[in-house]
């Protein structure tokens, strides 16, 4: 369990729902980790920012018993996904216990992005997130991802390219503690909506509530050789 300074007063909750922020599929203290990580067990989920094109229109979903050079990619795919998780909650938690939750919202606007790049540079893949409302403007899906996120799966995602890459999607689900920056707009924290209206201006990612998925992780692995 993690706690913060008495002055702290919204860091457990928001801690309490961190494993859903950042995605991760076995954390201890998470309670509904296990869930998460059986549904991306079932699938995969991607986030990539390429352009719509001919060939990426005719990405095929992939089915529960996906040939082994695509199983491969998945657990590629999901294997950098938890390494991102796993560095962006150590960043949380350093924000929270120095600044509170209104810090922590700066490591989702500049650390999230740069962790993007540093896991996919180590992995050779393109990995992000995404939503179907999004609070950073610059996180829109993939085209091959665009209709699973619009539709709202609930589930985890694989999709195949012609050329043989591999995407993975996978949810991200509101927790209780979510809400402290995700939840109903007019029940949020002065402070914590003002730090959100600066960095976010456009922000649409309120008004969810415990249990919905707000967002995803996505991972675009290349073809085998």
């Amino acid at each position: 369990m993690f706690f913060c300074m008495p002055n702290r007063l919204m860091c457990v909750a928001l801690f309490s729902g961190l494993c859903a922020v950042v995605g991760m599929t076995a954390v201890p203290g998470c309670e509904k980790a296990a869930d998460v990580s059986k549904e991306a067990s079932q699938g995969v989920s991607q986030e990539v920012s390429t352009g719509q094109n001919s060939s990426e229109s005719q990405w095929a979903s992939v089915g529960e018993s996906p040939d082994l050079e695509v199983a491969a990619a998945v657990a590629k795919a999901d294997a950098a996904m938890n390494a991102m998780g796993s560095s962006l909650m150590a960043a949380f938690k350093k924000a929270m216990v120095a600044d509170g939750p209104v810090g922590a919202i700066g490591v989702c606007h500049d650390v999230a992005p740069a962790l993007a790049k540093q896991v996919g540079e180590e992995q050779g893949i393109k990995i992000g997130r995404t939503s179907f409302r999004l609070r950073n403007t610059s996180n829109t899906p993939p085209a091959w991802a665009q209709a699973a996120v619009e539709n709202h799966v609930e589930s985890p995602q694989a999709f195949v390219s012609p050329e043989g890459e591999v995407g993975r999607l996978r949810p991200i689900r509101m927790m209780a503690g979510c809400l402290q920056c995700h939840g109903d707009a007019q029940q949020i924290d002065p402070a914590v909506q003002a730090q959100l209206t600066e960095l976010y201006p456009d922000d649409q990612a309120t008004g969810f509530a415990e249990g919905d998925v707000r967002g995803y992780f996505w991972a675009q692995v290349p073809a085998a050789r």
